[in-house]
């Protein structure tokens, strides 16, 4: 959606600049708690969260770890500036 609303724009100029993230896994599927990209987006994904486990070995945390996110996902809290999210 976002993609089709910019394309919509015809190359128009805006006093803001827009950015793009698309999120892998926002259903909960494998953790069972759902949006885990727009937690961290938000600033509100903390280290309960980060413990809930797909199974009795495995906490989300890990899953984080081993895609090599662990200092990105720290970082992904908006702006203070930001305008909006959709």
């Amino acid at each position: 959606m976002a993609i089709t609303l910019l394309q919509a724009l015809e190359g128009r100029k805006l006093p803001f600049g827009i950015e793009v993230v698309g999120f892998s896994e926002e259903e909960g599927v494998r953790f069972g708690a759902p949006f885990i990209g727009s937690r961290a987006l938000v600033g509100s994904l903390d280290e309960e969260f980060l413990t809930v486990k797909m199974s009795k070995e495995y906490p989300c945390a890990k899953a984080i770890q081993e895609f090599g996110l662990t200092e990105e996902i720290s970082r992904a809290c908006l702006d203070a500036d930001t305008l909006g999210y959709i």
